[in-house]
């Protein structure tokens, strides 16, 4: 990660939570370049990107043509696609690549998976440098779980690029995207972001559980302020689902890009 000077997060910028058993924060400034870690040994580790690869996917499904507009109707097929337990009735519908980042949905990207090929997949995370780069041919589940992983670090590199430059990406798919990773505003500054989560162990939901939340901030000119990500391990879902975005605007804040 190429950084101008690099810094350790104020001990205050994190909270305690009941369990929450470690969490990592990165950020770097976009002006700066400067960079903000929470554990600098930990910031390298690769994790699976769960559903923060829809920022990625996003981009992947408008670029190759796999979907003509973020707002095409993605039919759900029960018999394709069956419920699971803990799907929520938001995902047992029609989608669009909007909706289903907003829902984080993940059946809808799964079915795009043939339709951006493997070629796709290989050349644009290449281009990302974009994890272990891990696609396997005939997965249509990579990002869930794995072989697919990338680091904190990594993620932060890629979503400043996203921020920056597009990152290869036509402005139009970006503001596409910006429109359905759009959260709620701060002061003049806007916060586009995704969370990501699922259990340690495959398949058990009962158990502990790892989550993301990343994202960056542009400021109201439209200019990039801060790519940052957090990843989480807790005893259970419910221990993080809340926690990691109220610690990643803990950490923004404690670091001065939004308002407190």
């Amino acid at each position: 990660m190429d950084c101008s000077s690099s810094h350790a997060l104020p001990a205050h910028a994190l909270p305690k939570a009941q369990g929450i058993q470690a969490v990592v924060f990165f950020a770097k400034d976009l002006r700066q370049g400067t960079c903000w870690h929470s554990n600098a040994r930990d910031v390298a580790q690769r994790h699976a990107p769960w559903s923060t690869f829809k920022f990625p996917h996003f981009i992947l499904a408008l670029e190759s043509g796999a979907v003509s507009s973020a707002t095409q109707t993605l039919p759900w097929n029960a018999q394709r696609r069956p419920a699971a337990p803990y799907w929520p009735k938001a995902w047992q519908q029609d989608q669009s690549l909007h909706s289903a980042f907003n829902r984080s949905a993940a059946w809808p990207f799964q079915d795009l998976v043939a339709s951006i090929g493997s070629t796709t997949y290989a050349q644009w995370l290449s281009r990302w440098r974009y994890g272990n780069q891990a696609v396997p041919s005939g997965r249509d589940d990579f990002w869930l779980g794995g072989p697919l992983a990338l680091s904190p670090q990594e993620q932060v590199r890629f979503l400043a690029c996203v921020a920056q430059s597009g990152c290869g990406a036509a402005k139009s798919t970006i503001d596409a995207l910006e429109l359905a990773a759009h959260q709620t505003p701060q002061r003049g500054e806007r916060l586009f972001a995704k969370t990501g989560s699922g259990p340690i162990k495959a398949g058990d939901f009962e158990g502990p559980f790892e989550g993301w939340y990343v994202g960056y901030l542009r400021d109201a000119q439209g200019m990039g302020l801060v790519a940052f990500a957090t990843h989480v391990r807790s005893n259970s879902y419910a221990a993080l689902r809340e926690y990691r975005e109220q610690a990643s605007r803990q950490a923004l804040t404690a670091l001065g890009f939004l308002a407190k």
